[in-house]
Formats: C-alpha cells, structure tokens, sequence
C-alpha cells in the first residue's frame, strides 16, 4: 500500500536537489569539478565523511592483503583528483593516508561494502554475471566494483540529471546507463545503497518486480521523511548489520543476500 502524501514529499525533496544540480551544471558548463559543487555534496551523491570505522576496516583489508590481489586493492582504493580541481584544498580534506596509500571517504565506504557482502554473505560480488545499481551517487561504488575485477555487465538505473555526472565519472568503464528498470537476468546482484529506501513505493515495486534478483547489497535507513523503511524490508530476507556511525533517521542497516 502506497502514501500519496509520502510520495510527494520525496518527489518534492529530489526536484528541489536536481534543480540545483542543473544550475550548477549550466554555471560551470561541465563536470570536471563536480565533487566541489554544492548541489551534490549537500545531498550528498558521494561520500565526504571519512568515518573511523570505514578507516579502520581499511586497514583489516589492508592487512589481509598480498602479491596481485593487494595491488589490485590499491588501485581500486587510490585518490585521483577527476571531479576536483586539480590538487584543491577539498580535494586535500578529502585525502585520507592508509600506510603508503593514500585515499579517500568514498573509496573507504565502497571498499566497506564490498567487503561485508562478501565475508557476511559467504558469496563473492566478482562472481555475479551482472549487477545492477539503483541510485549510483557519482559511480564511485561501480568504479570501485570494476576497479576491483569485475568482468561481468554492469548498469545503473538513476534519474537523467545524475547520470550525467555518472557518465563523466565512470567515462572508459564499461556502464550501461538507464532511467527505467531493467527486466531479469540470471546471476545478477541488485545493489542499492540508501537509493532504494528513499524512491517512492510504487518505483521500488517497478524496479524490483522487472529484474526479480534473489541476491542483493542494500543499505537502508530506518526512516525516510514519514516512510517507515523497518516495516518495508522487514519482508526481505538475508544477512542485517547496523551501521551504528550513521545515526540520522533511525539508523541505518545493511541488507546482504
């Protein structure tokens, strides 16, 4: 059962944050400095906080690492100034040291995520043919994905204006793009973190219902505006794990299957 007045109130949230993004897009023409635009770090579409258990769980990784597979890791987790002007003092605030490495807090989030599906799960993300990504931020979770050895397809489903900022990001990565759901594929892990729990029912019903995946990598917060997310994923089924650092709206969970 759908709230009309819930659904509005989410529309009405996005319209205003796209608005913004395309204002800002029309001010600065393109997209080679979209991590310093205001419009998507207040929302934010990347991770900019470089919290201490993300940092911590780095360097358990870190640790765990040898030979191929630790310098497949340090690729996948290296800084890089694309979206940033140069060597800006944003771009510095958001260098993080890890040993020799340097990083960042939206590679330290990804290489959160990638990790707990795997060791939670028992299952590996590189072996799925295929993910799919509801809400992709600025594609650093699918950079992070390919970065890693992901051979299989990869595809996006997010709203025209951000996947611009995605098609930048990501540009050489093999990224199949799209507004609309995507119909049901073997082998394929649907990925979505805090992107899910904030669409309207019905589009989570759309989405959901067209790819039909058992196996899926969500995040959610317990609350978003008047919509209780508890009682929505209280239905699905796998592996729950609280995220105790983000504590806004209820808390935030991970869902693995």
């Amino acid at each position: 059962m759908t709230n009309k007045k819930q659904d509005i109130i989410i529309h009405s949230q996005w319209d205003k944050s796209i608005q913004y993004l395309t204002s800002q897009h029309r001010e600065f023409k393109s997209f080679s400095n979209f991590r310093e635009w205001d419009s998507i770090t207040s929302i934010p579409l990347y991770e900019v906080h470089p919290y201490h258990a993300y940092i911590e769980y780095a360097k358990d990784i870190q640790s765990s690492l040898t030979g191929k597979d630790r310098d497949q890791w340090e690729k996948a987790m290296g800084h890089s100034i694309r979206g940033y002007r140069g060597v800006s003092d944003l771009f510095c605030m958001h260098s993080v040291p890890l040993g020799s490495l340097t990083t960042n807090p939206h590679s330290l989030k990804a290489n959160h995520h990638f990790f707990k599906y795997n060791s939670l799960t028992r299952n590996s993300i590189l072996d799925f043919d295929r993910i799919v990504e509801l809400g992709g931020g600025c594609g650093d979770f699918a950079k992070f994905i390919i970065n890693m050895g992901f051979k299989g397809e990869y595809a996006i489903i997010d709203i025209p204006e951000v996947l611009e900022v995605q098609k930048y990001n990501l540009l050489g990565y093999e990224v199949d793009f799209t507004s609309r759901p995507v119909s049901f594929k073997p082998n394929t892990l649907f990925v979505s973190t805090w992107g899910l729990s904030e669409c309207p029912i019905p589009w989570r019903l759309e989405v959901l219902n067209a790819l039909s995946s058992t196996n899926w990598l969500i995040t959610y917060q317990s609350r978003y505006h008047e919509m209780s997310n508890e009682d929505y994923f209280k239905g699905f089924s796998g592996v729950r794990e609280d995220i105790p650092w983000i504590p806004w709206d209820g808390g935030s969970k991970y869902l693995l299957r």
